[in-house]
């Protein structure tokens, strides 16, 4: 018995006790290994996120402004499935993305300005973007009565444009809290300020040399300015490039019209001198009334520079006349467009912008919603609507000569560029 356990016993005990020892010095290596790995993935991913959520907002993952402008994502990344800023499973955040305004947050924002202004989704566009930081749910524009979560809410500044007007929006980063910039609530929407309205009143009171008393806010209405000196810059004064909210505030004296143009503070207050009349022939001159909402005409597509609508006369006819931005003239007959074939000439591209600083100088934005109505018992006139990128205003051409001098030249000007070959 003995012999055959003796037997059966291997001949080299020590070799099998050296391969279990390595087998365990192995496995602990491969464990310690593993454990290294874990906690380096774990610290890498917390350096991106804390990375980019430090990223510059205007320029992409590479240091270099994105072609165009700072609103979409990179082309070298694509959404994934069911999220719109993470990818993997260990949800860290594209380097696409960085500092770029997600995709779906900028359809949203379009969405809903769309809904609230009947624009088509196509013709507004992203212009600037960046992220902030609001003070609370309500991202800083508390509702009268609304109680907001007193929380810091990280989110987007989104500026949105149809090249004719613009508006702000601050969201959440999600994208499912949406505030437009300006509009606390439907009544408040276009109540200018008690501080800004006084201010205006005393600088239009010295203007006239009157006291406030005797002037009086007729029109005031919300803009968002494109530069700090509210779209009135001056050559030798440098303008910052950036959106002002403010307003639009027409006072009346007697005959005189003054037009200002304010930021959201009682600071911030410029008169628009080729929108206003005050001087020595404001009696002369016909009161605007505004246009009815219901009455503007379609809004310019982009490769429109300017626009006019000639209806009434004794024909009865309306003439729609429009020029591109590439010189072409095109002027058709609207009750017969199916029919008769347009008129169409071509001015030189340097015509066009000399047409469109002409435009910028005398202030043609300072008449957007204005209408110049004919005088009582006047017949057999022509109503004209003219529309550029950024305004729109109306008038009869019986009443031409008592327009403002600014509206006059502008209108001059663009008869030259409509009739000189048509």
């Amino acid at each position: 018995m003995k012999s055959q356990v003796k037997k059966r016993l291997p001949k080299h005990p020590h070799r099998l006790a050296s391969a279990l020892f390595l087998t365990g010095i192995l496995s602990l290596s491969s464990s310690s290994i593993l454990v290294q790995n874990a906690t380096a993935v774990t610290q890498a991913t917390k350096g991106e996120l804390i990375a980019d959520r430090g990223s510059d907002d205007s320029y992409d993952d590479r240091g270099r402004r994105g072609r165009g402008s700072d609103n979409y994502e990179d082309n070298r990344g694509r959404r994934n499935r069911g999220s719109d800023n993470y990818e993997g499973d260990r949800g860290r955040r594209r380097n696409s993305s960085r500092g770029q305004l997600p995709a779906r947050l900028a359809n949203a924002v379009i969405l809903d300005l769309s809904k609230r202004t009947g624009i088509a989704p196509g013709r507004l566009q992203v212009t600037q973007s960046s992220r902030q930081t609001w003070s609370d749910g309500c991202l800083g524009l508390a509702r009268p009565d609304e109680i907001c979560t007193q929380a810091l809410v990280d989110g987007w500044r989104v500026v949105v444009s149809n090249n004719r007007r613009t508006w702000v929006y601050r969201t959440d980063s999600t994208g499912r809290v949406l505030r437009l910039q300006g509009e606390n609530s439907a009544s408040n929407t276009n109540k200018l300020p008690n501080s800004i309205a006084r201010a205006v009143l005393r600088n239009a009171a010295r203007q006239l040399n009157v006291s406030t008393s005797q002037v009086e806010v007729v029109r005031a209405q919300r803009r968002n300015w494109s530069d700090s000196c509210l779209g009135l810059g001056r050559l030798d004064y440098q303008c910052a490039a950036e959106i002002v909210p403010g307003w639009l505030v027409t006072v009346e004296s007697g005959r005189d019209r003054l037009v200002y143009r304010t930021g959201d503070m009682d600071s911030a207050i410029v008169l628009d001198e080729a929108a206003s009349s005050f001087d020595n022939n404001a009696s002369s001159e016909i009161r605007p009334v505004e246009i009815p909402r219901s009455q503007l005409p379609p809004d310019l597509e982009s490769d429109e520079v300017f626009r006019a609508i000639a209806s009434g006369g004794i024909a009865g006819r309306t003439y729609e006349t429009i020029l591109f931005a590439d010189g072409r003239v095109v002027r058709v007959l609207v009750s017969d467009r199916n029919n008769a074939r347009p008129q169409t000439y071509q001015i030189s591209r340097q015509q066009v912008r000399q047409f469109e600083r002409l435009l910028q100088q005398q202030r043609f934005e300072g008449f957007d919603g204005l209408s110049y109505p004919p005088s009582r018992g006047t017949a057999d006139f022509m109503n004209v609507t003219l529309t550029s990128q950024r305004a729109t205003t109306s008038y009869t051409d019986i009443n031409q000569d008592r327009l403002p001098r600014s509206l006059q030249s502008v209108i001059q000007a663009w008869n030259q560029i409509a009739s000189d070959r048509i």
